[in-house]
């Protein structure tokens, strides 16, 4: 995959929050995702965390969980056609704003910084969904491959591939919920004969069905 214009990003959770205690990896193949015919919803119940076991381009093929004993986990959808919804949810320490005013004062200036360096094929903007304001992006290049890539979807802004080779569409929702910092994401692969709006509206659509079903912190 070809990256460039990339500014050197490091993870947010390592600027905003408080630092791990321990991590648990997982190197080894994706995992079978929850059967969707059982409860259609994965859950972590010691995070006070559920989300709804998405579609995506059929049926849900693995999923991984990354989970930092402290403050950050996340959990990944992926199918084979690249299609993905993922869940980053960090902990916000104490100090920091608990509402939209860490989004605008600590997240939305990065993402507007992407947004000069990448031009029209990224965009920013702040909207209300279910009545509660949230960050959203839009990266129409995003650098994609699949399962290789999750590592580093976990830790950075995103990436640009200026080809899209992988004709992919990646939209993120970035908001605060009950303690939380969550980031969104859904992304999209034209391959499978959308067109680039119907690609877009549908990852759309994948973020709005992931933050309404959401429980976390609860």
């Amino acid at each position: 995959m070809i990256r460039s214009h990339r500014p050197v990003v490091l993870a947010l959770a390592c600027v905003l929050f408080a630092p791990p205690t321990g991590a648990q990896q997982d190197d080894g193949p994706l995992r079978l995702a929850p059967d969707r015919t059982a409860s259609g919803t994965y859950a972590n119940p010691e995070r006070g965390f559920s989300v709804h076991v998405p579609s995506l381009s059929g049926t849900v093929q693995a999923f991984e969980e990354y989970a930092l004993d402290n403050p950050t986990a996340s959990v990944f959808f992926l199918d084979g056609n690249a299609w993905l919804v993922g869940v980053i949810y960090t902990r916000i320490r104490p100090g920091y704003p608990k509402d939209f005013e860490l989004i605008e004062s600590r997240i939305k200036p990065k993402h507007e910084n992407q947004q000069r360096a990448w031009g029209e094929a990224y965009q920013v903007r702040t909207e209300q969904v279910g009545g509660t304001p949230v960050l959203a992006t839009v990266n129409v290049k995003p650098g994609f491959a699949g399962e290789r890539d999750l590592q580093y979807l976990r830790h950075t802004l995103g990436d640009f591939d200026p080809g899209n080779r992988c004709e992919c569409v990646r939209s993120d929702f970035h908001f605060v919920r009950n303690g939380y910092y969550v980031q969104l994401i859904a992304i999209v692969n034209a391959k499978t004969g959308l067109s680039k709006d119907a690609a877009l509206a549908r990852s759309r659509a994948e973020l709005v069905d992931a933050f309404e079903r959401l429980k976390v912190g609860g």
